[in-house]
């Protein structure tokens, strides 16, 4: 039991004493009764409010609830009236009403436990220990005394110490405790590898130690940031704040207005100090135990919990409540709704061409797609390394925007690129190479085309298959949102996918440096644009759109183009998040109304005559069955 819960379950406990014996006295049961007795049953039940008091005085300080003082007045007030006036059978109001707000304070406490009891240090899950590779030697170090650009080995079962690029290996990996996906995902070198995540142990081909250079350390690993997301700070603060503040100054102004009225008009009616002081207590306890000033935050912090357990780092919370409004639903094809290229296919030969082989192909299109960032030129690259090609040498290198890179080889234009720039720069395609592409696109390959002086000479197939979630997700999307798929593939290649989706909506061909302007075209026409794409390739869409999504754990992460990222590679989370963001909302603003309109109906009833306890023990379940329905946001 924490220790914020134990002082007011014995408080409470203890507070039943002094209960019991006024309550006997009350009822008239046989008991020693004295008038000294009844005093002292009033102060140790004035003893037992302290924990009252210091929640009162805590909050104060911090301004969080300005409903803190009605509870203050009343029990000012009956304790007041009750040793002022000497009349034994008032004795047990005050006394209950102590009881029933230990009991409440009890209940709240425990509810409040929970929230943050869903919440587990990602930064738990790092390793002490590194293995440093120095030349031939290992040496094991602390893992906090690793620096960026060190080379670390990660055996088969241990943990990786920092966020980095797998350098030599091939093993499969688990980021279950970070992200909650149970599918383990292969590691090849030059992917990126999250600290945290497992280098799963066993004795099959697909379980080897991976050799890893470091890329962050200490505070920039995105383990820290993602802990780091719970407590966001924005300049804005949560939804329906300003509706809370305002809501809570009036309910509690209004109320101590109502008290004063019903304890005028029952002592005129009943000429009765003792109904005067119960009205009053009542009404005052009416406007108390809702807790309508809390609901926002707690709320706020439930969601940004759950948030995180989704495998979602939240980088502004303004963001995450814009989603709830989101009408459009834009996904990058590939490695969103696709798994992404991770190696190069088949390479073709072109019909009546001077090449003499795939390498001489695949070498030439490495040389030139070295003044190019490009992913997929990054993949010809790779291949041509491991195949151990001995490049040409180029000059002039130029990109061709959102379309390929070009170079001078030999005297002649080299070009290297997408379906676009064959349509733009006019290759000529011989019709069996055209039967060949499509044929590939048909299979769901992407392809790269190479050109020399605006001859076709060749091309490469890069495979790509969908996840396994896309589907699902597209499923739970539908008929909520607009649904679009944006590419900058081939039509044909892009429509495939669509229809194996169940989508008729997509935009493809669409250049990397026209998407941020085409997002801007659709939220002209009222869409309410959420973009799920690559924190490094589409930054600018992203930074476009009205809530930008980061997909997948990569090294731009760490980049402010998305407010939030999907650290998880799970498409499926896409409309769970969206769901908790309208629920997150939904039961905020209910939590408001619900709670005003239980004051304000408790407030009639200690305005009519119902005793303050009753009024306590009524308010007691309302502000349990509101806090739990904060509470099952985390759940």
């Amino acid at each position: 039991m924490k220790k914020s819960v134990g002082i007011w379950v014995v408080a409470f406990i203890l507070s039943l004493l002094p209960l019991g014996y006024v309550t006997a006295e009350f009822f008239k049961l046989p008991l020693i009764w004295d008038p000294l007795y009844g005093y002292l049953s009033l102060g140790f039940g004035l003893v037992c409010t302290l924990p009252l008091w210091g929640a009162i005085w805590a909050r104060a300080l911090k301004r969080t609830n300005k409903q803190d003082v009605l509870g203050a007045i009343a029990l000012f007030l009956s304790y007041g009236f009750a040793f002022s006036s000497g009349d034994a059978d008032y004795y047990w109001q005050p006394t209950a009403i102590t009881s029933l707000l230990l009991l409440g304070g009890w209940v709240l406490h425990a509810q409040l436990n929970v929230i943050p009891a869903q919440v587990k240090s990602l930064a738990a899950l790092l390793p002490e220990k590194a293995t440093l590779v120095e030349g031939r030697e290992l040496e094991h170090i602390a893992a906090r005394d690793l620096e960026i650009g060190q080379i670390v080995l990660v055996r088969p079962g241990s943990t990786i110490p920092a966020d980095g690029y797998v350098i030599q290996g091939h093993s499969l990996v688990s980021q279950l405790q970070i992200t909650g996906e149970t599918e383990s995902i292969m590691k090849n070198p030059g992917d990126w590898v999250l600290a945290g995540s497992e280098n799963l142990a066993g004795r099959a081909a697909a379980n080897a130690p991976l050799t890893i250079r470091i890329s962050a350390v200490g505070t920039d690993l995105l383990v820290h940031e993602m802990d780091r997301s719970l407590s966001v700070k924005d300049e804005t603060p949560p939804k329906f704040t300003s509706l809370s503040a305002v809501s809570s100054t009036t309910l509690t102004i209004s109320t101590i207005s109502v008290a004063l009225i019903a304890a005028g008009y029952q002592f005129v009616v009943t000429a009765s100090m003792t109904a005067e002081f119960s009205v009053a207590v009542g009404v005052l306890l009416a406007g108390q135990v809702t807790l309508v000033s809390r609901s926002v935050a707690l709320a706020a912090e439930a969601s940004a919990i759950k948030v995180k357990k989704l495998g979602v780092m939240v980088r502004s919370r303004q963001s995450f409540e814009m989603l709830s409004k989101i009408n459009h639903v834009v996904f990058k094809k590939t490695g969103v709704l696709t798994k992404g290229h991770s190696s190069v296919g088949k390479i073709h030969i072109a019909r009546n061409t001077s090449i003499g082989s795939e390498s001489e192909l695949l070498a030439l299109a490495a040389s030139v797609e070295m003044g190019t960032s490009n992913e997929l030129g990054h993949l010809i690259i790779q291949e041509a390394a491991k195949r151990g090609l001995e490049l040409p040498k180029v000059t002039d290198f130029a990109p061709i925007p959102g379309l390929g890179v070009s170079a001078i080889f030999d005297g002649s234009l080299v070009q290297v690129g997408n379906s676009g720039m064959v349509n733009v720069t006019g290759v000529n395609i011989n019709p069996y190479d055209l039967f060949q592409v499509s044929t590939a696109y048909s299979e769901g390959s992407s392809v790269v085309f190479v050109s020399i002086d605006e001859l076709l000479v060749g091309y490469i197939e890069f495979p790509d298959e969908l996840r396994a979630n896309s589907a699902e997700a597209i499923v739970d999307l539908s008929g909520k949102q607009a649904i679009t798929i944006l590419s900058g593939d081939a039509t044909s290649l892009v429509e495939k996918i669509a229809q194996k989706l169940g989508l008729s909506d997509f935009a493809a061909e669409v250049l990397s440096t026209r998407q941020a302007d085409w997002i801007k075209e659709h939220q002209s026409s009222g869409s309410k644009v959420l973009l799920v794409a690559d924190a490094h390739y589409d930054s600018a869409a992203l930074a476009e759109s009205d809530v930008g999504l980061a997909f997948g754990a990569g090294p731009s992460v760490h980049s402010d183009s998305a407010d939030l990222v999907l650290v998880s590679q799970n498409p499926l989370v896409v409309p769970k998040l969206i769901a908790l963001s309208k629920q997150t909302q939904s039961r905020t603003l209910w939590n408001l109304v619900l709670g005003l309109s239980i004051s304000i109906g408790l407030m009639a009833c200690g305005f009519l005559g119902f005793s303050a306890p009753a009024i306590a023990l009524v308010g007691l379940v309302s502000s349990w069955f509101l806090m739990s329905r904060i509470v099952r946001l985390v759940k």
